[in-house]
């Protein structure tokens, strides 16, 4: 092997395991969110949920540059979407991006 093939296969290598440390993050965040055995209030639950949104963020802009990345990725936006509909269900009003631009004025 070159130099140069040495040096492509290890950036893919580092690049991998950045992705699966993502991954693994992003796993951790929801973990920790559904937690039983942790303080419910909603403080706590609210930083919780941020975490795990900052975590799917992350996860998301990097780049799938094998096949196997693209079903992790589908992973968490399947999961946002049904946490977005649920959310949708639930609330009286349907979430706005008037509304929230509304409350910071």
């Amino acid at each position: 092997m070159s130099d140069r093939e040495e040096k492509e296969r290890l950036e893919m290598v580092a690049k991998r395991a950045h992705f699966e440390n993502l991954y693994f993050k992003w796993l951790e965040a929801r973990a920790q969110e559904c937690d039983p055995c942790c303080d419910e209030g909603d403080d706590v639950l609210e930083v919780r949920a941020l975490a795990t949104d900052e975590a799917a963020r992350q996860l998301l802009v990097f780049p799938a540059f094998l096949d196997w990345m693209i079903w992790k990725k589908w992973e968490v936006l399947e999961l946002y979407m049904a946490r977005t509909r649920l959310t949708a269900a639930t609330s009286t009003t349907a979430p706005s991006w008037r509304s929230a631009a509304s409350r910071r004025t």
